[in-house]
């Protein structure tokens, strides 16, 4: 039990500390930080699942982005 509780607080304090999911929204806002993202996505071989989320994101606000007039209907 002692060594439990320590354990706890380290993946929790870990967790807590993680990046925030951005939404579609919040990246079609801001398209130059959905660039990068997507850039360092790219190069990346693993995430976790709010990285993962926050590519998706914003690949998907770049891709219906204004300035890609030829890919919305």
């Amino acid at each position: 039990m002692n060594k439990v509780l320590p354990t706890f607080a380290l993946v929790f304090g870990v967790v807590a500390c993680s990046e925030p999911v951005k939404t579609k929204a919040y990246y079609s806002k801001n398209l130059d930080e959905a660039r990068k993202v997507v850039e360092v996505c790219k190069n990346k071989d693993t995430m976790t699942a709010t990285e993962k989320e926050n590519c998706q994101n914003a690949a998907s606000a770049m891709l219906w982005a204004p300035s890609n007039s030829g890919l919305r209907p």
